[in-house]
């Protein structure tokens, strides 16, 4: 049996579990939505870089050759950052998950 004195801090701990609890959702849900954002996200950079490898077999002047590389390059970069944000959110989810 709960002694009276007792009380209080017994609901001191379940107020501070149903944070962590919250925080922890709240963390999984981010890294689902994360997750989603970078799989679309990545679909968007395959296209750009195929069709500017595409475009690079095309008889094309240099300077315009020039550009395509540019494009293909910052969309490298931002796969990889891409990468990095899914790598994350994978990393939240298991936290939360952990902390729940």
């Amino acid at each position: 049996m709960v002694q009276s004195d007792e009380v209080p801090r017994i609901l001191a701990e379940l107020q501070h579990t149903r944070k962590r609890l919250a925080r922890a959702e709240g963390l999984i849900t981010l890294g689902h939505v994360a997750a989603q954002a970078a799989h679309k996200l990545n679909s968007c950079l395959a296209v750009i870089q195929g069709y500017a490898q595409l475009l690079l077999e095309e008889e094309l002047d240099d300077e315009t050759k020039a550009t395509i590389r540019k494009i293909d390059q910052e969309a490298q970069k931002a796969a990889e950052v891409v990468a990095q944000l899914a790598n994350l959110a994978k990393q939240e989810r298991e936290s939360g998950s952990e902390n729940a």
